[in-house]
């Protein structure tokens, strides 16, 4: 592995730590009481000249609110994933492909959370070997995503979920790798007021800029034109609410 990769690979963990940190202090800032107690490693592999990159276990998102306008009600949520990359022009980090995964688990009991439900599950990919009528970056519903890796951040399953019949379903997405997986739910369950709204948005620009990831989508010429002017990005789909 050249030098290009060891200072990549440096780069990404550094900037998945620093991810953690800024996170964490949205929610001093905001006055949450959450913090990421249990933070993955990330592993690297190496094959020719794309290195893959995958976390040692999920994301553990323990007893966040179901929705950011009330924290009565609680989930746990799981974050999984891997993608691969390689070095390109100015110090970029070319992203290949990804598979990111959400799980969403009610609670059996407030006096038994270990023991959890499954509510529904995503798996996001970005895949660039053309197929017919099949979009690049997009998600699929799975009633079971991240059901076998409950054990490895201490969960239990209580009981199995009612079963969905549209994996087949295929939903066009922006880019949804493992950093805007984070970005989407924290919007989706922490804002809830002006001040978590601009907390938000210091936090998906400067997550960003730690682990740059950007799509190359090779010869497809009409989407790539959309990743030169950022407009996959998730982050660029969130509107200020404007008063």
């Amino acid at each position: 592995m050249s030098k290009k990769y060891s200072k990549m690979k440096m780069r990404i963990r550094t900037g998945w730590q620093d991810t953690k940190n800024l996170i964490n202090h949205f929610f001093d800032k905001t006055d949450r009481s959450y913090k990421l107690q249990s933070w993955p490693e990330v592993i690297f592999s190496c094959e020719e000249d794309t290195l893959r990159v995958e976390l040692s276990k999920p994301i553990a998102l323990m007893n966040w609110p179901f929705k950011a306008s009330s924290s009565k009600k609680k989930c746990h949520i799981l974050v999984d994933g891997h993608f691969t990359c390689r070095a390109g022009a100015d110090d970029r980090i070319e992203l290949l492909s990804y598979c990111t995964r959400i799980g969403y688990f009610d609670l059996e009991s407030h006096s038994n959370p270990q023991s959890v439900t499954p509510i529904d599950g995503y798996h996001f990919d970005m895949e660039t070997d053309i197929q017919r009528a099949h979009p690049v970056f997009h998600a699929q519903r799975h009633e079971k995503v991240l059901v076998d890796k409950l054990t490895e951040v201490n969960l239990e399953l209580y009981n199995d979920p009612p079963a969905s019949t549209l994996h087949h379903v295929h939903l066009p997405t922006p880019q949804i790798d493992l950093l805007s997986a984070l970005i989407l739910l924290i919007a989706d369950h922490m804002v809830c007021d002006a001040e978590t709204e601009e907390g938000f948005f210091q936090l998906a620009r400067r997550a960003r800029e730690f682990i740059p990831l950007k799509a190359n989508l090779g010869n497809q010429a009409q989407l790539s034109q959309c990743i030169e002017q950022s407009e996959l990005l998730l982050d660029h789909w969130y509107a200020p609410l404007t008063s």
